[in-house]
């Protein structure tokens, strides 16, 4: 335009100057002057031509941002610096169930809810500060639906407009404000089911708690009657005991005024068996337990009181007694309640006062051995052996008219439930099988 300008001022001072100086020559600047404007004006038409073919670009340029920002599928909305809405894309409008006319020219802002707080902090912010900020908001439309979205903001300051612009991009997030809810709802929920349950178990506790003292208080008054019957017990079987000795220093006063062998024998037969009844009672006395004998501790007691009642001068007789399935001696744990110690006893009694009564006539030594274990099927086998002259070949259990024998029968049978098995040869061996009962503890560690 300055070269235009500069040909068109040439021109002008080429007509004055036309006036006062020759035809000829004026004509002639006249035609360069022509010539010079037809080339300026072919510069000019090119320049026109490519000023708008850049303003056909930047035309469409504008369109294809325009057509961004409407069809983007985040909603954008430009605001001024009082929150009015300038700009509002579809999806924007979208959100608020409207169309971005009718939005047009109003404030943001008066679509939050609550009103201001939780729009502006952030949006002044931005505008101070020119630094992105993000919110998340809550808005109401049209037909006053509400959602919440998160808002990014970011603020710039356009070149032809001293004010300044922000945009926002906002992103509906009421799906997940929704689920945080119910997950709020909920953890408040559990935790008065929780506050619930605790007092709850805490009253369980308590009361638990006072069971528990109670039942400790009646155990230990319980413990305390039980300790009170066991001392009456063991008083109870310390007092037969010596009842029972009683009735064995008369039974042998009496004896003593028998005359003959065999009454006397009879009255010496009756004291063992009260002696052996009278020795159950004295080893619950002493034991710990009452309601267990102990077979190694008592057994072998009998047999050395028997061995001493009908020891006769130049013989001596051997005990060897083992109780349980050991070669180091008897088993401790081997024990019999008393409903099945004392018939036990009894029949060891009679086998043993037979064979030292007639086992060993002419020998000087002999050995008597007793043995207590329990078989595969859970039944104690006893066996009493000794080593002298053996029984009669002949001899009939069944039908045996000796009391000491009879008396082993019927104790092995009815008492125990056993079964009674004899062998002689070299010496005399009976093994009697029973099953012991529940109560007891045979073999039991």
């Amino acid at each position: 335009m300055k070269t235009f300008e500069k040909l068109r001022a040439r021109a002008e001072n080429l007509l004055k100057d036309a006036e006062s100086k020759s035809r000829d020559f004026a004509g002639y600047d006249l035609k360069n002057l022509i010539n010079e404007l037809d080339v300026y004006r072919i510069e000019l038409e090119l320049q026109n031509e490519e000023l708008r073919e850049a303003r056909s670009d930047l035309e469409l340029s504008r369109q294809e941002f325009s057509d961004l920002f409407d069809f983007a599928p985040i909603a954008y909305t430009v605001l001024d610096e009082h929150s009015n809405i300038l700009r509002i894309n579809r999806a924007g409008a979208a959100l608020f169930g409207t169309s971005g006319t009718n939005l047009k020219g109003m404030r943001l802002s008066s679509f939050v809810m609550p009103p201001g707080i939780p729009f502006f902090r952030p949006f002044q912010e931005v505008l101070s500060a020119k630094k992105p900020e993000t919110a998340e908001v809550q808005f109401v439309g049209t037909g006053q639906i509400k959602f919440w979205a998160q808002v990014d903001f970011s603020a710039w300051t356009p070149v032809h407009d001293p004010g300044s612009r922000v945009l926002c991009a906002m992103r509906d997030i009421s799906l997940r404000k929704s689920v945080e809810q119910e997950v709020e709802t909920y953890h408040l929920h559990l935790e008065e089911m929780i506050r619930s349950r605790t007092k709850e178990l805490e009253e369980s506790n308590r009361r638990l708690r006072e069971e528990i003292c109670i039942r400790r208080q009646s155990e230990e008054r319980l413990t305390e009657s039980n300790q009170e019957k066991e001392v009456l017990l063991r008083e109870i079987h310390h007092r037969v005991k010596n009842n029972m000795q009683v009735i064995i220093s008369l039974l042998r006063l009496q004896s003593r005024k028998i005359q003959g062998e065999k009454p006397a024998a009879v009255f010496v037969e009756s004291q063992e068996r009260i002696r052996v009844m009278a020795m159950i009672h004295e080893t619950l006395y002493r034991q710990k337990s009452l309601a267990h004998i102990d077979l190694a501790d008592y057994l072998g007691r009998l047999v050395r009181s028997l061995i001493k009642v009908y020891a006769r001068p130049g013989l001596s007789v051997r005990p060897d007694i083992r109780i349980g399935r050991t070669d180091e001696g008897s088993d401790p744990d081997m024990q019999l309640n008393i409903d099945q110690a004392v018939p036990c006893g009894l029949i060891v009694n009679e086998l043993i006062s037979n064979a030292l009564k007639y086992a060993f006539p002419n020998q000087k030594e002999g050995e008597i051995r007793i043995r207590a274990e329990m078989l595969e099927d859970r039944r104690l086998e006893l066996r009493i052996e000794d080593n002298g002259c053996g029984m009669p070949e002949d001899t009939n259990l069944e039908e045996c008219e000796s009391m000491g024998l009879k008396t082993v029968m019927i104790l092995a049978r009815r008492q125990l439930g056993a079964r009674v098995h004899v062998r002689s040869g070299q010496g005399t061996a009976f093994r009697i099988c029973f099953t012991p009962d529940s109560k007891a503890r045979i073999g039991q560690k």
